[in-house]
């Protein structure tokens, strides 16, 4: 349902979607990604 309504968004062009600077990636660093435990026995 979001991504449906975001694709919406971007084909009628009231959303956009740019890459970001070297200015907002130095202030929101990539989050490390957790891995899960796998789960044996279910």
């Amino acid at each position: 349902m979001r991504l449906e309504e975001l694709q919406r968004q971007i084909e009628e062009g009231s959303l956009t979607i740019r890459k970001m600077t070297a200015a907002e990636r130095k202030r929101y660093p990539p989050v490390p990604v957790k891995v899960k435990a796998k789960r044996y026995g279910r």
